[in-house]
Order: structure tokens, then sequence, then C-alpha cells
């Protein structure tokens, strides 16, 4: 079996829609893991300290220096994952383990603006 992803498309608040997904099983990868990379989606940068979080299986890990990350997957038929960075949109999608090998996964973020407020006296 393949592994498939399921992006959504009206997304949790906050959440953007794809637009910097890249998705694929990978045989060299250990059965049950995801590895891969974030980056800032209008510089292409790295990002550090990044959430990448399994829904509803109490799973997370943060990103390296390089933008990277390595995290195992519940045995599950699907698992939504949720990444969240200050400052980014949150990408949101669900992934569908692979029987063989792992899922690598690179994902960008689009930035969000910043509001700014000032208070008036």
């Amino acid at each position: 079996m393949l592994a498939s992803i399921f992006v959504l498309g009206g997304c949790a608040a906050g959440a953007q829609q794809d637009s910097g997904l890249r998705l694929a099983p990978d045989s060299t990868l250990a059965h049950g893991v995801m590895e891969g990379q974030v980056f800032d989606d209008s510089t292409g940068a790295p990002l550090a300290d990044t959430w990448v979080e399994l829904v509803g299986h109490n799973r997370h890990t943060i990103t390296g220096p390089t933008g990277a990350y390595h995290i195992e997957l519940p045995q599950a038929d699907s698992v939504e994952v949720r990444v969240l960075g200050i400052g980014y949109f949150d990408q949101v999608f669900w992934v569908h383990p692979p029987e063989l090998g792992g899922i690598r996964a690179s994902v960008s973020l689009r930035p969000r603006p910043l509001k700014i407020y000032q208070d008036i006296f």
C-alpha cells in the first residue's frame, strides 16, 4: 500500500490550505516513521523550533536548527498531522502510513501577517 494524504480544504481556524506540502512513501526509512523538514513558504529558509504534532495521539516533536524532524507514527489507518510555527499559519493534513517503510514529508508554512496595536491615550 502506498502512503497517501488528505489535506484539509477548509482547515482548522488559522490553518493554511496546502500550498507547500510534499509527501512520499520512503522504503529507506524505518517502518512507521515520518521525517522531513519545515520551511518558510516565502523565503525557503528552514524553520527551527516548529511544532509537529500527531493530533489525538499525544505525540509531537520540535524541528531542529535545519528545520528537520523525526517522529514515530502510531499504528493507525490514518493520522492527522498539524505543523505549527510562531508567526505562521498552521498546516494540517492526514497521512495513511505505508505497510513498509515510512513517510518523508516536507512542509512549507506561510507567514502570518502581524497586527500591531497601539494604545491611544
